[in-house]
Protein backbone atom coordinates (compact mmCIF):
# COMPACT_ATOMS: atom_id res chain seq x y z
CA UNK A 1 0.00 0.00 0.00
CA UNK A 2 1.02 3.75 -0.47
CA UNK A 3 0.71 5.33 2.47
CA UNK A 4 4.47 7.06 2.82
CA UNK A 5 5.28 10.12 2.40
CA UNK A 6 8.95 11.07 1.64
CA UNK A 7 10.21 14.55 2.54
CA UNK A 8 13.77 15.76 0.95
CA UNK A 9 16.24 19.04 1.63
CA UNK A 10 19.14 19.64 -0.01
CA UNK A 11 19.52 23.42 -0.20
CA UNK A 12 22.14 23.43 2.39
CA UNK A 13 25.33 21.63 3.31
CA UNK A 14 23.65 18.63 4.51
CA UNK A 15 21.36 15.99 3.35
CA UNK A 16 18.48 15.80 5.13
CA UNK A 17 15.62 12.93 4.52
CA UNK A 18 12.26 11.81 6.41
CA UNK A 19 10.24 8.83 6.04
CA UNK A 20 6.76 8.40 7.55
CA UNK A 21 3.44 6.82 7.18
CA UNK A 22 2.05 9.01 9.92
CA UNK A 23 1.02 5.46 11.83
CA UNK A 24 3.89 3.14 13.18
CA UNK A 25 6.85 3.96 11.02
CA UNK A 26 8.92 7.55 10.76
CA UNK A 27 12.99 8.01 10.35
CA UNK A 28 14.85 11.24 9.95
CA UNK A 29 18.35 11.32 8.72
CA UNK A 30 20.69 14.34 8.48
CA UNK A 31 23.93 13.65 6.92
CA UNK A 32 26.70 16.27 6.49
CA UNK A 33 27.46 15.60 3.11
CA UNK A 34 28.69 18.93 1.73
CA UNK A 35 29.99 18.76 -2.06
CA UNK A 36 29.85 15.52 -1.66
CA UNK A 37 26.18 15.58 -2.13
CA UNK A 38 25.97 15.47 -6.04
CA UNK A 39 27.59 12.02 -5.83
CA UNK A 40 26.04 10.93 -2.87
CA UNK A 41 22.80 11.21 -2.60
CA UNK A 42 21.04 8.66 -5.05
CA UNK A 43 22.92 6.17 -3.12
CA UNK A 44 22.37 7.70 0.74
CA UNK A 45 18.25 7.75 -0.44
CA UNK A 46 18.23 4.12 -1.69
CA UNK A 47 19.79 3.10 1.68
CA UNK A 48 17.64 5.47 4.08
CA UNK A 49 14.27 3.68 2.29
CA UNK A 50 15.14 0.33 3.34
CA UNK A 51 13.27 -1.61 3.97
CA UNK A 52 10.45 0.06 2.06
CA UNK A 53 10.40 0.64 -1.54
CA UNK A 54 9.43 3.55 -3.61
CA UNK A 55 6.03 1.97 -4.60
CA UNK A 56 5.32 2.50 -0.92
CA UNK A 57 5.32 6.25 -1.30
CA UNK A 58 2.05 8.39 -1.54
CA UNK A 59 3.76 11.55 -2.14
CA UNK A 60 6.86 13.93 -1.78
CA UNK A 61 7.70 16.76 -0.25
CA UNK A 62 11.03 18.89 -1.31
CA UNK A 63 12.23 22.01 -0.15
CA UNK A 64 13.03 24.16 -2.94
CA UNK A 65 15.02 27.02 -1.96
CA UNK A 66 16.13 29.83 -1.39
CA UNK A 67 19.87 28.06 -0.41
CA UNK A 68 22.56 26.33 -2.41
CA UNK A 69 22.42 26.59 -5.66
CA UNK A 70 23.68 22.98 -6.84
CA UNK A 71 22.36 21.38 -3.63
CA UNK A 72 18.57 23.21 -4.18
CA UNK A 73 18.68 21.97 -8.29
CA UNK A 74 19.68 18.40 -8.28
CA UNK A 75 17.36 17.63 -5.20
CA UNK A 76 14.43 19.48 -7.11
CA UNK A 77 15.43 17.30 -10.18
CA UNK A 78 15.74 13.84 -8.23
CA UNK A 79 12.44 14.79 -6.33
CA UNK A 80 10.45 15.72 -9.91
CA UNK A 81 12.26 12.03 -11.34
CA UNK A 82 10.22 10.17 -8.50
CA UNK A 83 7.47 11.68 -8.87
CA UNK A 84 7.11 11.39 -12.34
CA UNK A 85 8.58 7.62 -12.24
CA UNK A 86 6.17 6.63 -9.51
CA UNK A 87 3.11 8.98 -10.83
CA UNK A 88 2.37 10.55 -7.28
CA UNK A 89 1.88 14.23 -6.25
CA UNK A 90 4.79 16.66 -5.39
CA UNK A 91 4.97 19.19 -3.17
CA UNK A 92 7.79 22.06 -2.86
CA UNK A 93 8.60 23.93 0.11
CA UNK A 94 10.20 27.49 0.70
CA UNK A 95 13.50 26.31 2.82
CA UNK A 96 12.40 30.24 4.54
CA UNK A 97 9.07 29.01 5.39
CA UNK A 98 9.66 25.99 7.04
CA UNK A 99 12.32 27.39 8.94
CA UNK A 100 9.64 30.13 10.53
CA UNK A 101 7.15 27.69 11.24
CA UNK A 102 9.89 25.82 13.33
CA UNK A 103 11.39 29.39 15.32
CA UNK A 104 7.96 30.65 15.38
CA UNK A 105 5.87 28.99 18.29
CA UNK A 106 3.30 31.74 18.07
CA UNK A 107 0.94 33.10 15.88
CA UNK A 108 1.95 36.36 14.31
CA UNK A 109 4.56 38.02 11.77
CA UNK A 110 7.58 36.80 11.80
CA UNK A 111 11.12 37.95 9.93
CA UNK A 112 13.37 34.63 8.80
CA UNK A 113 16.83 35.20 7.47
CA UNK A 114 19.42 32.31 6.51
CA UNK A 115 22.80 33.05 5.07
CA UNK A 116 23.77 33.10 1.53
CA UNK A 117 26.78 34.07 -0.12
CA UNK A 118 28.73 37.22 -0.36
CA UNK A 119 28.13 38.05 3.54
CA UNK A 120 24.04 38.20 2.33
CA UNK A 121 21.30 36.87 3.60
CA UNK A 122 18.21 34.75 2.06
CA UNK A 123 15.23 36.81 3.70
CA UNK A 124 11.46 36.74 3.70
CA UNK A 125 8.42 37.83 5.68
CA UNK A 126 5.64 35.57 7.05
CA UNK A 127 2.15 35.32 9.16
CA UNK A 128 2.25 32.49 11.47
CA UNK A 129 -1.27 31.14 11.71
CA UNK A 130 -1.65 27.82 12.75
CA UNK A 131 1.29 25.17 13.64
CA UNK A 132 0.36 22.59 11.23
CA UNK A 133 -0.35 24.87 8.14
CA UNK A 134 2.15 26.84 5.84
CA UNK A 135 2.81 30.37 6.94
CA UNK A 136 1.41 33.18 4.86
CA UNK A 137 3.71 34.84 2.78
CA UNK A 138 4.14 38.75 3.38
CA UNK A 139 7.37 39.34 1.93
CA UNK A 140 8.53 37.02 -1.05
CA UNK A 141 12.13 35.41 -0.54
CA UNK A 142 14.82 38.08 -1.23
CA UNK A 143 18.89 37.43 -1.26
CA UNK A 144 19.61 41.36 0.48
CA UNK A 145 23.01 42.30 1.84
CA UNK A 146 22.55 42.81 5.77
CA UNK A 147 22.08 46.37 5.76
CA UNK A 148 19.15 46.25 3.63
CA UNK A 149 17.83 43.34 5.20
CA UNK A 150 18.07 45.52 8.75
CA UNK A 151 16.14 48.42 6.83
CA UNK A 152 13.17 45.98 5.58
CA UNK A 153 13.01 44.95 9.52
CA UNK A 154 12.68 48.72 10.61
CA UNK A 155 9.74 49.21 7.91
CA UNK A 156 7.54 46.27 8.27
CA UNK A 157 5.59 47.11 10.96
CA UNK A 158 3.84 44.90 13.46
CA UNK A 159 6.78 42.71 14.12
CA UNK A 160 6.64 39.68 16.34
CA UNK A 161 10.09 38.23 15.95
CA UNK A 162 12.86 38.83 13.84
CA UNK A 163 15.18 35.39 13.42
CA UNK A 164 18.34 34.26 12.26
CA UNK A 165 18.09 30.95 11.41
CA UNK A 166 20.89 28.45 11.74
CA UNK A 167 21.43 25.15 9.75
CA UNK A 168 22.67 22.39 12.39
CA UNK A 169 22.03 18.41 12.32
CA UNK A 170 19.01 19.70 15.25
CA UNK A 171 17.34 22.27 12.92
CA UNK A 172 17.86 20.24 9.96
CA UNK A 173 15.53 17.34 11.71
CA UNK A 174 13.30 19.92 12.31
CA UNK A 175 12.78 21.09 9.23
CA UNK A 176 12.39 17.29 8.25
CA UNK A 177 9.97 16.81 10.45
CA UNK A 178 7.87 20.33 9.62
CA UNK A 179 7.93 19.23 6.15
CA UNK A 180 6.96 15.65 6.18
CA UNK A 181 3.67 17.20 8.35
CA UNK A 182 2.67 19.83 5.78
CA UNK A 183 3.50 17.28 2.92
CA UNK A 184 0.73 14.90 4.35
CA UNK A 185 -1.35 18.01 5.06
CA UNK A 186 -1.38 18.84 1.17
CA UNK A 187 -2.02 15.00 0.29
CA UNK A 188 -5.28 14.88 2.99
CA UNK A 189 -6.39 17.75 0.76
CA UNK A 190 -5.77 15.97 -2.45
CA UNK A 191 -3.76 18.29 -3.62
CA UNK A 192 -2.51 17.44 -7.28
CA UNK A 193 1.27 18.76 -6.97
CA UNK A 194 2.58 18.02 -10.56
CA UNK A 195 6.05 17.48 -10.93
CA UNK A 196 6.17 19.58 -13.38
CA UNK A 197 5.20 22.82 -11.20
CA UNK A 198 8.13 22.27 -9.56
CA UNK A 199 11.07 24.14 -9.94
CA UNK A 200 14.60 25.30 -8.12
CA UNK A 201 14.14 28.66 -5.89
CA UNK A 202 17.08 31.32 -6.33
CA UNK A 203 15.62 34.14 -4.97
CA UNK A 204 16.72 37.44 -6.14
CA UNK A 205 17.28 40.78 -4.80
Amino acid sequence: MSNFILALDTTGSRLNMGLSNFADIQRIESLPLGKALSTDLHDCLQKFMEPQSWQSLAAIAIIVGPGSYTGSRIGVVTARTLAQSLNIPIYGFSSLAIAATISCHEAGKVAIAIPAQRNHVYGAIYQIEKAKDEPITLLAEKNLNHANWLQVIEETPGLQESIKFEYNEITSGQMVEKLLVLGQNKLKKKVMGNWQEIFPNYAKS
